[in-house]
């Protein structure tokens, strides 16, 4: 299922509060702006905690199904391990 950040509702993961319509982390009193692809993959990653998500997942979620290459699904995950 696609992700529209406008309508997906807050959530936690860790310490860390998530608000995806403003696109805003914030932690330990730190605010942090996400990029809106990076934020929809941690998205796609939240929704299926525990679970296996593969690239193919990625791209229909938070590529809409467009084709990407391997290097902007790595850029992705990179930015969200360095957060």
């Amino acid at each position: 299922m696609a992700i529209d950040l406008e309508s997906e509702p807050p959530f936690r993961v860790g310490g860390v509060a998530i608000d995806p319509v403003s696109r805003e982390a914030t932690y330990s009193g730190s605010h942090e702006r996400l990029q809106p692809q990076t934020l929809k993959v941690l998205i796609a990653l939240h929704r299926r905690q525990n679970q296996v998500v593969t690239r193919h997942d990625l791209v229909d979620s938070c590529w809409d199904g467009r084709i990407v290459g391997d290097d902007v699904i790595n850029r992705s995950i990179q930015l969200l391990r360095q957060f």
